[in-house]
């Protein structure tokens, strides 16, 4: 109350000093009476009444234009005109049944996308083992047991060639010959076509 008081005695001092200037304003330099450098004025309560004639519109000091960030129907309106807003404050709200209902079949849509590219991953990988298997079908354990056949058949055809049988000679040089051939293959890798194909 002393603030409303305050502001009122500050009001009257303004409009009084701006009245006496305007005042001084409309005389002529001849018939104005000398104004005294510092003037005392005693203040004194009171109601003061302006009345102020113009034309025109009266229109708020701040008036911003809403948008929002999807189209639809505005469902409830949460401020009066006139009111008082803040920054961040809800104005209105939207009816998103319509929105509700879309969004369910878009998140649909997203999960079946989802499985869908789940799927596709677990196709690449397969894939991926299918072609390293056709480039090298054989691990690296299956050549070395070849390879060790191999030893074991060429120490019994040195064998067979100093104390065996011609006919013992003839096999063992025959499974020396084919288990050279199996570690040349497997060590070449996979046939070309079935590789192109994977």
């Amino acid at each position: 109350m002393k603030n409303k008081r305050l502001s009122e005695v500050v009001l009257i001092a303004v409009l009084t000093g701006a009245l006496a200037v305007l005042l001084s304003g409309c005389t002529p330099e001849s018939e104005a009476a000398p104004v005294a450098e510092h003037q005392v004025v005693t203040v004194q309560r009171g109601d003061i009444t302006i009345d102020i004639s113009t034309a025109g519109n009266l229109s708020y000091s701040l008036q911003e234009d809403l948008a929002f960030e999807i189209a639809g129907t505005v469902e409830e309106v949460l401020v009066e005109v006139g009111d008082s807003v803040e920054e961040g404050q809800v104005l209105a709200k939207l009816d998103t049944s319509e929105w509700e209902d879309n969004l369910a079949v878009v998140e649909d849509q997203v999960t079946a996308n989802e499985r869908a590219l789940l799927q596709a991953q677990i196709n690449l990988k397969n894939a991926e083992i299918a072609y390293d298997d056709a480039v090298n079908p054989y691990t690296e354990e299956d050549i070395e047991d070849v390879k060790y056949e191999l030893r074991q058949a060429e120490s019994q055809l040195r064998y067979s060639l100093k104390h065996g049988p011609d006919s013992s000679v003839l096999q063992d040089q025959e499974k020396v010959y084919q288990l050279q051939k199996t570690l040349d293959e497997m060590e070449e890798g996979g046939d070309e076509d079935d590789i192109e194909i994977k």
